[in-house]
């Protein structure tokens, strides 16, 4: 039987904005047919750039900065773009995923052995550093890494052959690993994404401690700043990409759920905290909170991350933010 695997390199590009030529941004400006008048002006918004270094109350000399596009401007990834648009696509079926700085070759195969693969993938690197020291673009071959990814319905037979040969770039040896952080998404060989739900879990965490003040039941804060809080800096640290690893595993992805749980079970006992001191009699005599069981957080629906609310959800949200708005 045919195995299926993806061989992916991620290469680590040493502090690629800052390293920009200045002469070879010029000459692809003009290659891409931008207008003179507009590479005049880049090019003057490039030259004569200095930098001082400052420790405490001294600072250095001034130094004429001779490469690299500006940190934070809105012009520096278009820039950076331009620069690496001619960079060599590969053939043979290798796949070259670029995204600014992020640089990634990846070949899947079903061949019985690996080193068609390996061939394909090393002329196609040899390609890429050719042209990363033409165009004096630095690569850390030592901090890239490469995987092989498995696909199979038991993806935890799988392990990696170390006896796999090894990949170079300039005389450099690119390591295998078991994982890799790309584009803020940690993958793992397997695609179970533990490592990345464990670390998104211990982020989400120091945001909570460090907004508890802001979210905690003394803040003077309404519900629904705090669920706007709770959206905007919470949960969008446990969806980002959350589409690329919504078929791990339902035990890891349980580990934000609870997180979640939490916040709605705190957010709703305060609800009917309030409700049970209300100055309408009637109100407060309807108030019966009584805190589920621990067992109850089993049952519950594992899915509230991804799919949209239900008819009664969008009810209360409605009802709450009518309420919010006579706090």
């Amino acid at each position: 039987m045919l195995r299926s695997e993806e061989n992916s390199i991620f290469f680590d590009v040493a502090k690629a904005f800052d390293r920009v030529w200045h002469a070879g941004l010029v000459h692809k400006l003009y290659s891409l047919q931008v207008p003179d008048r507009l590479v005049i002006i880049i090019q003057n918004y490039l030259a004569n750039r200095h930098f001082t270094f400052s420790h405490e109350r001294t600072h250095s000399t001034r130094r004429l900065i001779r490469a690299g596009v500006p940190q934070g401007s809105a012009l520096s990834p278009r820039l950076y773009s331009a620069y690496t648009n001619d960079i060599p696509r590969p053939t043979s079926g290798v796949q070259l995923p670029l995204f600014a700085d992020d640089t990634a070759l990846y070949y899947k195969s079903r061949n019985r052995t690996t080193l068609p693969t390996i061939r394909h993938l090393q002329r196609a690197i040899d390609e890429l550093g050719q042209w990363f020291r033409l165009w004096r673009i630095d690569v850390n071959p030592e901090k890239s890494a490469a995987i092989q990814f498995k696909y199979s319905k038991n993806r935890s037979n799988f392990v990696v052959d170390w006896n796999t040969p090894n990949l170079k770039m300039l005389n450099a040896r690119i390591p295998w690993q078991r994982s890799y952080k790309y584009l803020g998404v940690t993958l793992d060989r397997n695609l179970l994404f533990r490592e990345h739900i464990a670390r998104v879990r211990k982020t989400v965490l120091f945001y909570t401690a460090r907004l508890g003040a802001m979210l905690g039941r003394k803040s003077k804060l309404s519900r629904r700043n705090k669920r706007t809080i709770y959206k905007m800096c919470i949960r969008t640290v446990m969806t980002y990409a959350s589409p690329v690893f919504a078929h791990a595993a339902p035990t890891a992805l349980d580990r934000l759920q609870v997180i979640q749980n939490k916040f709605c079970k705190d957010a709703s006992k305060r609800f009917f905290d309030i409700a049970g001191s209300h100055p309408n009699a009637l109100l407060r005599a309807a108030v019966d909170y009584q805190p589920p069981p621990p067992t109850h957080y089993i049952r519950r629906p594992r899915n509230v991350l991804f799919d949209p609310p239900d008819a009664l959800t969008a009810a209360v949200d409605s009802l709450n933010d009518v309420n919010d708005t006579h706090d």
